[in-house]
Parts: structure tokens; C-alpha cells; sequence
């Protein structure tokens, strides 16, 4: 096997291999995007006062920016993250335009 082959080859070894930390990024990729589930629930609740829907329209974007992203590249932790992010974003526009 030729060199650049063989370096390839490590790196590709390399990159299919998880540590505790990929774990912990995984984890943090979930657990992120859940700490705004409390403004979805204030904004279905109707207390929409305060809350830019033109700044929760850009989250939303630009999750759906970053998901492509995170496909294009097959960067696990920024799918899960953008996934939910997106989700998330997109209830908060949806109740600030249901409730607001």
C-alpha cells in the first residue's frame, strides 16, 4: 500500500472511532437544544410579549442551514443538534404566530 494510501486509510480508521468525548458531544447535541423547550411551552401558553418572531424565523433558517451542513458532511453531532434545533425554533414561530 502506497503512503498517501496508508494515511488515508488512518485517518479514515480514525474518524470511525468515538471517545468518551464524541459521547459527551452527542449527549450535549440532545440535551442543547432541549433547554428552549421552556419558550415553547411560554409561547403556547400565550406569553408571546417580548419575543421577536422575526429572530425565531432566523434560528429557524439558519438550523436548517446547519442540518444541511451537518448531512453534507455526516457530522452526527450537528444533525441531532440542528434536527431538534429546528423543531424546536420552528414551534416557537408557529406559537408566536398562533398566540401572539
Amino acid at each position: 500500500m502506497s503512503r498517501p494510501h496508508f494515511v488515508l486509510h488512518e485517518h479514515i480508521a480514525r474518524k470511525w472511532r468515538t471517545t468518551f468525548f464524541d459521547d459527551v458531544i452527542t449527549a450535549a447535541a440532545i440535551i442543547y437544544p432541549l433547554t428552549a423547550v421552556p419558550q415553547v411551552i411560554e409561547v403556547f401558553s400565550g406569553n408571546t410579549a417580548g419575543v421577536s418572531l422575526v429572530s425565531w424565523i432566523s434560528f429557524t433558517l439558519f438550523s436548517g442551514l446547519f442540518l444541511v451542513y451537518g448531512i453534507l458532511n455526516k457530522l452526527r453531532p450537528i444533525i441531532i443538534t440542528d434536527s431538534l434545533w429546528l423543531v424546536i425554533n420552528g414551534l416557537v414561530v408557529v406559537g408566536i404566530i398562533v398566540k401572539g
